[in-house]
């Protein structure tokens, strides 16, 4: 019964531990211009059979007015900063 207690402990201390190793999302998304080259795989995706997904948004993100989130919780996107990758 003993040991029981020591690996429950044991694995809700391991637990503990690795929740607290979580990094947090950042305040602001921030965006980097970067090579096409330096993207790694880009070469290796089937990259047009993603355009309809991606016309698709761009089409209710361009209708959105500019302030509407439009982004991961918390990054602060919005539907305007979407606008130049629809253009």
């Amino acid at each position: 019964m003993r040991s029981r207690h020591w690996t429950f402990l044991a694995l809700a201390l391991a637990a503990a531990t690795l929740a607290s190793c979580e990094k947090k999302p950042p305040e602001r998304l921030t965006l980097q211009a970067v090579e096409i080259g330096e993207l790694r795989g880009w070469s290796d995706d089937r990259l047009a059979e993603a355009l309809p997904a991606v016309r698709s948004s761009c089409e209710k993100l361009t209708a959105m007015p500019d302030d509407t989130p439009a982004g991961p919780a918390g990054t602060g996107v919005r539907a305007a900063d979407w606008r130049p990758a629809c253009a």
